[in-house]
């Protein structure tokens, strides 16, 4: 899975498709923190589509956020630190390859 300093994954949770057999679905949650915590979740984002898109052979892939929101800021923390809450809903599609010759 993709690393992003700031991200702390809280949840996963994967399902594959009854409509669509190879397609699976793989939901993440968690928060993320720093001075943009929104920039950091996308590019996290990002990461994990782009990492799952190397790796599965030309099947198309999707992340989007179901969830992103900001957090109220945690006692004690820095000036200037923010949290989001997040879920991204990645869909990894089955693939219709050509037969092997």
């Amino acid at each position: 899975m993709a690393t992003v300093e700031g991200v702390e994954i809280l949840n996963v949770h994967t399902q594959t498709k009854a409509d669509d057999s190879g397609a699976c679905e793989i939901r993440v949650s968690g928060t993320a923190g720093g001075a943009q915590p929104r920039q950091v979740v996308d590019r996290f984002r990002e990461a994990m589509e782009e990492g799952l898109k190397r790796t599965t052979l030309g099947r198309p892939v999707s992340a989007r956020f179901e969830q992103l929101e900001d957090e109220p800021g945690a006692p004690g923390a820095l000036a200037g630190q923010r949290r989001a809450a997040f879920v991204i809903v990645v869909s990894v599609a089955s693939a219709n390859l050509p037969e092997p010759k």
